[in-house]
């Protein structure tokens, strides 16, 4: 899980996350707000991570510096083709990360 302050990522333990501007990892936002981050690797998809429970977002991410440079709601598991879907969670996304002080923009 991460910790969003002031627009800034830091992990769990409250170290920035570390950079991947050139590799890109994977979110998922549960219900409540709160955001996971991880490599992709065949073992962890988005539904893992909250053991198939509910999500509000979830897709691609880069982070340079603790600054989030990009993100999106690329996860066709929980989105599929459904234009409703991946507008409600563009707007929970949203919501969430300007409340954090991250600069919407970076949302594709």
């Amino acid at each position: 899980r991460v910790v969003i302050v002031d627009g800034v990522v830091y992990t769990n333990q409250g170290e920035l996350v570390p950079d991947n501007d050139e590799a890109v990892l994977q979110y998922v936002m549960d219900t409540k707000g709160n955001i996971y981050v991880f490599d992709d690797q065949p073992a962890i998809r988005h539904s893992t991570i909250l053991a198939a429970g509910p999500v509000a977002a979830a897709g691609d991410i880069r982070i340079k510096n603790g600054v989030i440079t990009y993100i999106d709601l690329n996860s066709s598991h929980y989105f599929g083709f459904s234009p409703f879907k991946r507008e409600k969670a563009r707007i929970s996304l949203r919501k969430e990360l300007q409340e954090r002080g991250v600069n919407v923009n970076c949302i594709n």
